[in-house]
């Protein structure tokens, strides 16, 4: 299945990767300061995304699938990489220390 990336919600991401963590949903919700039902909408909505189920229930949390247990790490880093060059940017003091400047409008 292919993912269109550029309409790809990020913080779906962020939901995945703290279920994945904590493997419960409760404890997921309560970690981001967003409700348990947000948190299983969000997976709903990168379920469809990716077709895969993600995780299941089991006890008094959830099992990741294989699938998810594949993208994990991969959603991991990336989001680590997101943090790193976010904490970057705003230690940068002056807009002179950007690689780039964006072109004025035309009026």
């Amino acid at each position: 299945m292919d993912v269109n990336f550029r309409t790809l919600d990020l913080n779906l991401l962020r939901v995945f990767d703290e279920v994945m963590s904590e493997r419960n949903l409760t404890r997921a919700a309560h970690n981001l300061s967003i409700t348990q039902p947000a948190v299983s909408n969000a997976l709903r909505r990168l379920r469809e995304v990716l077709g895969d189920e993600l995780v299941r229930r089991a006890g008094a949390g959830v099992e990741p699938t294989p699938r998810a247990l594949a993208l994990w790490p991969t959603v991991r880093e990336a989001l680590q990489q997101l943090q790193h060059t976010s904490s970057m940017r705003r230690s940068q003091t002056t807009p002179s220390c950007w690689p780039w400047r964006m072109p004025r409008p035309r009026s």
